[in-house]
């Protein structure tokens, strides 16, 4: 392995434990303040939760590389697409069966009315 190569891994594997951390350390502390409120994040603000530890990296990826930002837009918007897409697939086969149970009722319909007329002759 390359020199660079073991930086990136070092780098990344630190960068991975802070955000487990901070991960634990934000549920502790939000489980802790369930029971005694909201915070004041400075007096001349008014008090709000704070920000979750992924929200806060989201920020600062924003801030950092705005095209990373648009990026992550297009991939929101495929996703809907993607359940609008199932949405509709699920829609369409309710459709189908409905119109095969109703195709059945008619066959069924039309082979009783034949079978009348022939008893009727």
């Amino acid at each position: 392995m390359s020199t660079t190569s073991k930086v990136v891994l070092g780098v990344s594997v630190l960068f991975s434990g802070g955000i487990v951390a901070g991960v634990h350390i934000q549920q502790k502390r939000l489980g802790e303040s369930l029971f005694t409120g909201l915070h004041f994040q400075s007096p001349d603000h008014p008090c709000c939760l704070p920000l979750n530890l992924f929200q806060f990296v989201c920020i600062l990826l924003k801030v950092w590389c705005p095209e990373l930002n648009t990026v992550i837009k297009r991939l929101h918007e495929g996703v809907l697409r993607d359940l609008e897409r199932q949405n509709r697939k699920q829609e369409n086969l309710r459709l189908l069966e409905e119109q095969v149970a109703l195709t059945k009722q008619l066959e069924m319909e039309r082979s009783k009315m034949l079978i009348g007329k022939e008893s009727q002759q």
